[in-house]
Parts: structure tokens; sequence; C-alpha cells
């Protein structure tokens, strides 16, 4: 029988059982690989004996639902290939996205990172940043059975490795060892939910199951991830796609000045925490290039302003906006307001109407806040927003890092949602410090926040009182 026969029958074989058909012919393409033939090459050609005996063993394993990865002992992650058994969990295509954040993350904050592997299985995920970035990393698990595959696979990948048997930080914790990046892909499968045959049946429930809630092994690590963080540190998870605002308020707790994010996976799926403790740059007022510098490349700096401080972050970048909301934990139905630095930038965002004109010409710059009809095509991403809050700051200071910046900046206040605006540097760092990437230091002119008044309907609606009154905008129209 033809190769490509064989094949076709092993797809059949497979849809009878229920399992994808592809696993048929992805069985096929490693038995040959393995004997260096290429599959493509020999679809006409009759199979050799031995080859088609192991595949219908294989082939039969395979529709009785256990994982490919077993059946051939092997797992291709992100690119290597690593042993696989029964004692390991096998590595998702999700935790391939995990390692690419990192990476990122390296790339973005990291000089040789001193990093640690946490539950770490197979090892796939300490031995991806190994290879790629030809460092040093350390990695701990509790399972025996499970370090001596994690080894086998560092072994046979040349991997600068070292490996500790330990329940989750515990053997970090007893080595005094510390680190930058602290990653952790835990069991995360609450106790009593229904999963798929081929998962509960083949793979370690010790890797799978982590508690009644699945948040059991995500606050044995945050208990005790500051006896092992360097200042700056990240620690990364892996979740389960429900779970995340549960890992989220957990990491809150124990580290409530963390930049925290929960990050979607390829599918739309919550996935991945990152819990960043940034270390806020603390920058003098006179060095206005750093603070260019900083905000140019998509950083948030809170800035003193002719009213408090403000959280600046440049406007052209919607994940910008994004990590706005979270640093400030902003409700979805409150908008930023949008700093400009001139009356020409600001009718490129905004319909100004003879009125709205006025207004404008007569009271910004100042403490006033206007929200205006926004233009169609201005941030697509804020599609659902017909209207835009708009100021000008009263201060030379201000205009000078918006115009070398480049694009108008999104400024609300420095502080959490619902807590105390900071009007000097120190009173940000209080609320703000490692959620941001860096302050001016210094005292904003005024104690207040600026008026705010919505001029996008017919009548003037007063939205927050502050150092410009109603009757003022009113008193100045009558006359004009």
């Amino acid at each position: 029988m033809i190769l490509r026969d064989i094949i076709r029958q092993g797809e059949k074989a497979c849809e009878e059982a229920g399992v994808d058909s592809n696993f048929a012919r992805f069985l096929m393409l490693e038995l040959l690989n393995e004997k260096g033939i290429e599959m493509y090459f020999v679809m006409e050609d009759a199979l050799d004996k031995a080859i088609h005996e192991d595949y219908l063993r294989k082939l039969k394993r395979v529709c009785e639902n256990e994982p490919l990865g077993y059946v051939l002992g092997y797992h291709y992650f992100y690119g290597y290939q690593l042993k696989v058994n029964p004692s390991v969990l096998i590595p998702r295509q999700e935790t391939e996205e995990l390692v690419s954040y990192i990476l990122s993350f390296i790339d973005e904050y990291y000089v040789n990172p001193k990093i640690v592997d946490v539950a770490c299985g197979s090892g796939a995920i300490g031995l991806a940043l190994s290879k790629e970035l030809s460092t040093h990393v350390v990695a701990s698990d509790i399972s025996e059975d499970a370090l001596r595959v994690a080894k086998e696979n560092a072994h046979s990948l040349d991997a600068d490795m070292i490996f500790y048997q330990g329940d989750m930080l515990e053997p970090i914790i007893e080595h005094d060892l510390n680190f930058d990046i602290l990653i952790c892909n835990p069991p995360y499968i609450k106790q009593h939910e229904k999963i798929q045959s081929s998962v509960y049946d083949f793979e370690p429930h010790v890797a799978l199951f982590g508690g009644e809630d699945g948040l059991y092994f995500y606050k044995k690590v945050l208990e005790k991830a500051h006896l092992v963080l360097n200042k700056g540190g990240l620690i990364a998870f892996e979740i389960g796609y429900d779970i995340g605002e549960g890992v989220k308020n957990l990491a809150k707790t124990h580290f409530p000045n963390a930049d925290i994010r929960l990050v979607k996976d390829m599918n739309q799926l919550d996935r991945f925490v990152f819990i960043h403790l940034k270390e806020t740059e603390q920058i003098e007022k006179d060095n206005s290039n750093r603070v260019i510098e900083l905000i140019q490349n998509g950083k948030t700096v809170a800035i003193p302003t002719d009213t408090v401080y403000g959280l600046a972050v440049r406007s052209d970048n919607a994940s910008l906006y994004q990590q706005l909301k979270e640093i400030k934990e902003r409700p979805d139905n409150k908008p930023f307001p949008l700093m400009v630095s001139s009356l020409d930038q600001l009718k490129t965002l905004v319909e100004l109407d003879e009125r709205a004109l006025k207004l404008v010409n007569a009271f910004m710059p100042g403490p006033v806040t206007f929200i205006f009809k926004k233009k169609e095509k201005v941030f697509p991403f804020l599609d659902t927003q017909s209207t835009l809050g708009i100021r000008m700051a009263d201060d030379p200071w201000v205009i000078d890092i918006i115009d070398k910046v480049g694009v108008p900046l999104w400024l609300p206040s420095a502080n959490k949602s619902s807590q105390p605006t900071g009007t000097t540097s120190q009173e940000v760092l209080n609320q703000l410090d490692g959620c941001i990437d860096g302050v001016v230091l210094g005292v904003s002119d005024e104690k207040e926040s600026s008026s705010v008044f919505d001029i996008s309907g017919e009548s003037i609606v007063e939205l927050r009182k502050g150092p410009i009154k109603l009757e003022t905008l009113q008193k100045y129209l009558e006359k004009a």
C-alpha cells in the first residue's frame, strides 16, 4: 500500500474515533522525519513495513485520545524539540506567547536579567529563554520525575540551567537566591472543572489542578515573591481563562504599587498576568530632554502642570491608552482628557462652532477642560466616544514638552481613581511608585484640578467645579 493511502486510512480512523484527523498526517510526518525521509517526496511509494507497523501502533494510541506528544515522546516548543512523558504537562501554544511577551519585556527593561522558572515541568519556558538569550536560567519543580525530564531536555539542548526540587518558591528561598524575572505557569484548573478526556486521563494531575478556585498556587507564590525579587523585578504568570481578575486582585493585595497587566492570548481569552515592580525614575524639571525621550518611547511620566500633576502619555497609540486606564484603575465610562499645545492642534481633533471658538480664545490656555464634539476619524480606537475633553496648560514648560514629543498627550491627574490628586512629586510617588516610568520632581502650580465644561451640546454643562466658574463663562458669552 502506498503512503498516501495509508495516511488516508489513518485520517479515517481518527475521524471515527472522534480525534483530529490531522494527527494521522502529523504522526506519519514525524516518524518519517526520524528516519530522514521527506514525506511529501514519497507519497506514491510503498511504505517500509517496520515504519508501517510502528505507525499503526502509535495511531491506535492516538485514536484512544492519548496526546500525540506522549505517543511520540517529544513535543516542539518555541522551535525546540523537548522530551515529554506522563510525568510532565505537554507545553501549550499559549505558553509560547508567554515566552514572547517575556522576551519583549527583557528587551525593553532589562540587561542580562536573572531569571527563574517556577513549577517548570518539562523546563519548556526556562529552556526557551536560556537558548533565545544565551543566558543562565534557574528552574524549580516539586516533582522529581518532572525534573528528570527537564534536566534531560537541558542536556540535549545544551542549555545553561540549574534545577532545584521543592514546592514553588521554597527551594529558591532556602538557597537565598534573588531574581529580576520570576516566571510561573502553575496548575490553574479549578478542582471540579470538566476538562478534555485526553488531558484528564493522561496528563499529570499535579500539574493541572489549582484548588477549588484555581488560585491556590498563585497565592503561594505572591505571598513570598518579595523574598526573591530584585527591585524593579517582573512576575509573569500564565493563568486560566476565567481567573484573570482573581489573580490580578491577589497581585494588587501583595504589590499595590506595581504595574499589573491582564493580557489576552491569541484566542482573546485572559491568559497572562504581568506584575512589574517598576523603578519610577525621578527626573529634575530642567532635564526636559529625558522627559521628552521617555514619553516619545511610549512611557508614562508624571509631570507638574499649571493645575495639578498629570500622567503624560502620547496619544497616538491605543495600547498606551489602555495601559493608562489600568495604571489609574479608571472605569471604562470615564475617558481621559487630552492636552494640546496650540489652537492649530486643537482644530485637527474637534469640531469648533462659533461659541466654542469664542470660549477657546478667551479661556485657553488656562485651568479649564472643554468637552468638544470629536471629529469622526480622530482616535479610531475611541469609536464609541463622540466627544473629547481637551485642555491647554498655561505653562510654557508643558507646551514645550508637547511640541517636542510631536503629538498631543493624554494627561489625566496623577493618581489612582477615587484617590486624592497628587500636587507634589512625593504625593504622586506615594500612590504610583513602581506603576509609572518617571516623575518630574517638584510641586504643581496649583492645588486644584481644572474646571470641566461640556460645550458639545446646546447648553454648557459644568461637569467639575474648579478655578473657572460657569458664571464666568456665561457672562463672557453675554458680552462677546
